[in-house]
């Protein structure tokens, strides 16, 4: 398993604090976390999709974004 360091990443700049609206579209969205539940991956498309929204406002180049 390859884990990523902050190395790894192309744009090294710190990321802006996430803003109230970003932190409660997280929040909903972890409302279906359970809906894409299925045995082989358990609850990786839901947490994927919850967490998606910070990830963005975060890593602003799309290869980091891929990476994390």
């Amino acid at each position: 398993m390859v884990f990523n360091s902050p190395d790894n990443y192309s744009n090294q700049t710190p990321a802006p604090q996430l803003d109230k609206k970003t932190l409660n579209k997280m929040v909903w969205r972890s409302v279906y976390l359970q809906a894409s539940f299925n045995y082989e991956r358990m609850q990786a498309g839901g947490w994927l999709y919850s967490i998606l929204p910070g990830l963005e406002k975060i890593h602003t180049d799309k290869k980091d974004l891929s990476a994390s």
